[in-house]
This record gives structure tokens, C-alpha cells and sequence, in this order.
């Protein structure tokens, strides 16, 4: 229920990161049928020529936006970065950042090693965990006694 004392505000670290996790779950195909479900004569598309033509910055997709759009204040420490993901992994990342220090919490996020049952390592669990739980905790209108009044419709 409702509590009056969880502050329900986005966090800058879901929202910078840890939200942008659906980027990786787009597929780099936009399939397109007809109404039979075959496809169209024109073929399918590729996101990457469907919407980010005009980008000049070199992104090819929604993850690489969402690695641009990720702010350096997000870079893993080098102890998580050891905690959730494989040596190889760790290897590959050195190479990527040239320290371990730098590496983007998004790229950290999604090389984690999965929690059972779920699509996520334990860094986006925990951010996303938190915020839903704050945002509906800290929801008023979740209040038994929560009504619009007539005169916010106007």
C-alpha cells in the first residue's frame, strides 16, 4: 500500500541506465507480413536502416545509442566488474575502456552473469527492483482514500 515516506522519484541511475535494458531485447529485424503473416514483397527491414540513417555518430541500433547516452558517472568499479561477469568477459572489457575503472555500467549491466530465473545480473536487478517497488510504494493516487476531484478533469 501507499506510504507516505517512500519518495517515489525517478532514480538518475535507473533512468540513465538500468531502464535503457529493453534496448537490448529489440531486435535488429523489423519483420514485416501481410495478412497472412507472409512476408511483404519489400522484405523486411533492418532497424538500423529504418532509424538511424541520418545518425552520423556511427550508432548502428538501440544498444549503441544506449552506451552513447549513458553518462560517465556510471562507470563499474573494478570489483564489480569482477563480481558479475566472466574473466573472458573481463579481458574483452580492458580492452574495450583500457581500464577496468571506465567500463560503461550499461555494457557491466548486461554482461552480468544472470540471477536464476531472470534476464537480469544483479546490478540492473537491484536498480530495477528499487524503483518499482519506490514507485509504487510512494504512489498517493495507490491510497485507499485517493480520489480525482471533478475539477481536475476541466
Amino acid at each position: 500500500g501507499y506510504n507516505a515516506s517512500v519518495d517515489p522519484s525517478i532514480d538518475v541511475f535507473f533512468s540513465t541506465v538500468a531502464y535503457r535494458y529493453g534496448h537490448s531485447e529489440v531486435t535488429d529485424i523489423i519483420l514485416r507480413v501481410d495478412d497472412e503473416g507472409n512476408e511483404i514483397p519489400e522484405g523486411h527491414l533492418l532497424l538500423s536502416q529504418a532509424y538511424f540513417k541520418r545518425w552520423r555518430s556511427g550508432c548502428r541500433g538501440l544498444r549503441s545509442v544506449a552506451v552513447a547516452c549513458t553518462t560517465d558517472e556510471f562507470a563499474m568499479p573494478w570489483g564489480i566488474v569482477l563480481a558479475v561477469v566472466s574473466w573472458s568477459l573481463v579481458k574483452v572489457l580492458t580492452q574495450l575502456y583500457g581500464t577496468p575503472d571506465k567500463c560503461d555500467a550499461y555494457v557491466c549491466g548486461l554482461a552480468e552473469r544472470k540471477l536464476p530465473g531472470s534476464h537480469f545480473g544483479p546490478l540492473f536487478n537491484a536498480s530495477l527492483t528499487d524503483q518499482y517497488l519506490r514507485v509504487r510504494d510512494g504512489d498517493w493516487w495507490a491510497s485507499s482514500g485517493a480520489t480525482l476531484l471533478a475539477s481536475a478533469l476541466d
